[in-house]
């Protein structure tokens, strides 16, 4: 529960080193895209503007920062862990 009304319910995890490797190599505009989606993660996982769907078979789940940018992330109670950021492309592989 958050401790104050400006408080999100969810907590956002420290961002792993491949995250922010992929983070910095991005242009400015989808860097501020992928911070603008883990704001919504922060206050509502499932806002609809996230699409945000599980990953088919293992514990992870995707968010839509960009139309073709995505942001991998686990849901444990009100904690947030970010894995990783890629192209849409990128996720048929994962």
């Amino acid at each position: 529960m958050p401790s104050s009304p400006s408080d999100p319910p969810y907590r956002i995890g420290k961002a792993p080193k491949p995250f922010k490797k992929l983070f910095n190599k991005k242009s400015n505009e989808k860097q501020v895209a992928i911070l603008k989606a883990l704001a919504l993660l922060a206050v509502n996982p499932r806002h609809p503007s996230l699409h945000a769907k599980p990953l088919s078979g293992t514990p992870e789940w995707y968010a839509r920062a960009t139309s073709g940018d995505r942001v991998f992330f686990t849901m444990e109670g009100n904690r947030i862990e970010l894995v990783t950021n890629c192209n849409h492309d990128m996720l048929r592989k994962r």
